[in-house]
């Protein structure tokens, strides 16, 4: 059972020490966690994942997003980082996907900046749905303030398009490197 526990993957930094401080969860709890998270994990991603035709060509304005619409996942900083575009003549499409508790913010910062033509939101969709997006785009969104893996970089990756993220999302850190991605520092949108 010890030779087990040192292969315990932890989805955030946040978990690890939840794990670390609390001794009361028995070896078999971080063995069953183990297998479960690792299992659906491996489950979920290999189902999604394309074959070699389905890489986007990466030869359009189109950008995607997908995750909860929430403060932490700073979706409505799209927006923003839209209206810069705007400002320097560069037109974007961005196709959202999720849902959340800043859903109404968010299309109401669409709706007072008159960027319907260049921000959709979706809502929630099935991922046979938004693969249709991930080919058709060039440029994965990742704006979120903290993020424990990012798994949605995985997937956008899994269809050959490079993400962007702001360094405070850390989690996606050891995933997104010059080769495949732009890592912005200190949150300037203005990059």
């Amino acid at each position: 059972i010890n030779v087990a526990l040192m292969f315990v993957m932890y989805v955030s930094l946040a978990v690890r020490v939840c794990f670390r401080k609390n001794r009361r969860f028995s070896k078999a709890f971080y063995i069953l966690m183990m297998y479960l998270s690792i299992d659906s994990l491996l489950a979920s991603f290999i189902k999604f994942f394309p074959i070699k035709e389905e890489y986007s060509e990466l030869n359009t304005n189109n950008l995607v997003a997908v995750g909860r619409l929430s403060k932490e996942k700073g979706m409505a900083d799209i927006v923003k980082i839209v209206l810069l575009l705007k400002e320097r003549n560069i037109d974007v499409k961005v196709n959202i996907f999720g849902d959340g508790p800043e859903k109404a913010y968010i299309e109401k910062l669409i709706d007072e900046n008159d960027l319907k033509d260049s921000i959709k939101m979706w809502g929630f969709r099935k991922q046979e749905f938004i693969k249709k997006y991930y080919k058709e785009s060039s440029l994965y969104l990742l704006p979120s303030y903290e993020e424990s893996f990012g798994l949605v970089v995985l997937e956008a990756m899994s269809f050959g398009i490079p993400c962007i993220m702001f360094d405070d999302a850390k989690g996606p850190l050891t995933i997104v490197n010059r080769d495949n991605g732009f890592i912005i520092k200190n949150r300037k949108l203005e990059k």
